[in-house]
């Protein structure tokens, strides 16, 4: 089976200074029917500070959870992730993500 519920990152947006970066997503129902009990966790490698969250998103622990009751067929939310990097910080900062769901249909 296809993958119904789809989520994206675009690149991020790394303020002039560099110790700031932002991360726009998007996520998507692909299916037919609505799902319920959507989840979306992004997870930020190395751990860094959040400082600003748009979307239905809250921190929890060292990761952002962004939940849905209801994602209907077709439809589409989005939001971003803004961090604050550490002064210490070398390498790269990543970010991914895992969504799960559950199907809407009635017992």
């Amino acid at each position: 089976m296809a993958e119904v519920v789809e989520f994206t990152y675009e690149a991020p947006e790394i303020s002039e200074e560099g110790d700031i970066v932002t991360w726009h997503w998007a996520i998507v129902n692909n299916g037919t029917q609505p799902v319920t009990k959507v989840v979306l966790t992004h997870r930020v490698t190395p751990t860094v500070m959040f400082d600003r969250l748009t979307g239905p998103s809250e921190v929890v622990g060292e990761v952002v959870k962004s939940r849905w009751e209801t994602l209907g067929a077709g439809e589409k939310s989005e939001g971003t992730i803004t961090a604050v990097l550490p002064e210490d910080l070398t390498g790269t900062v990543q970010i991914n993500g895992r969504v799960v769901w559950q199907n809407a249909q009635a017992n």
